[in-house]
């Protein structure tokens, strides 16, 4: 009934359209291609014949940062965002990662992205050399005139607070933070809002709870 793909980024849309033609719900790991124009084709095939589809984002369904979303509220002023470049290359070391964090920045604020940019010491277009510390600075204007900023370097806890780092801040003087997709906390003018709850020794990505919703579907 479905097919699940797990496979490098770069077969993910040619086996997605293989599967939605022989009639499967599909189960794609993200990111949904590596090439942008294959993306277009393979969102042009589902709306054109809609058929369960889903990317998997699985940090979406943390328990951190699901414990945090709903006390971050729309039109927050910025975020800051710090991902790890764990590896070489343009999938391993940017993709990878990148788009879990913009995955999650446009989730939190709930509207569409009006402009992104992005400046670093990466290679121009696709070559990224595996030695280089790739630092990369990418900043996401939204339709509410909120901002985020994401910054992707070396996996140093000691510079970067940890291989994964979210602020959340808003105008209002409350700020949220999920920190290695295992602490959430949150902090207002209301003591009585206060949240700090660590989930150390029983970590899990959230790939079990989107498994679950995809079946359901």
């Amino acid at each position: 009934e479905a097919v699940l793909i797990a496979t490098p980024a770069e077969t993910h849309v040619a086996l997605s359209l293989r599967a939605l033609a022989a009639g499967k719900a599909v189960f794609c790991e993200k990111p949904m291609g590596s090439d942008l124009e294959e993306c277009r084709r393979l969102a042009r095939r589902l709306e054109a014949d809609p058929a369960p589809y889903m990317v998997g984002y699985c940090y979406r369904f943390n328990r951190a940062v699901a414990r945090v979303f709903p006390l971050v509220r729309p039109g927050f002023s910025w975020v800051h965002v710090i991902a790890p470049m764990e590896g070489g290359g343009l999938y391993g070391g940017w993709i990878n990662n990148l788009c879990h964090a913009l995955d999650l920045v446009r989730m939190f604020h709930r509207c569409e992205p009006l402009e992104i940019r992005a400046e670093g010491d990466g290679p121009p277009g696709r070559k990224v050399d595996a030695g280089n510390p790739a630092r990369l600075a990418v900043t996401v204007r939204f339709r509410d005139a909120s901002l985020a900023v994401i910054a992707l370097g070396q996996a140093n806890p000691s510079v970067f607070l940890g291989k994964w780092y979210y602020k959340f801040c808003g105008a209002d003087g409350r700020t949220a933070e999920v920190v290695n997709y295992r602490r959430a906390t949150f902090r207002s003018p209301d003591p009585r809002e206060a949240l700090d709850e660590s989930d150390e020794a029983g970590y899990h990505s959230g790939h079990r709870a989107e498994l679950e919703l995809f079946a359901a579907c």
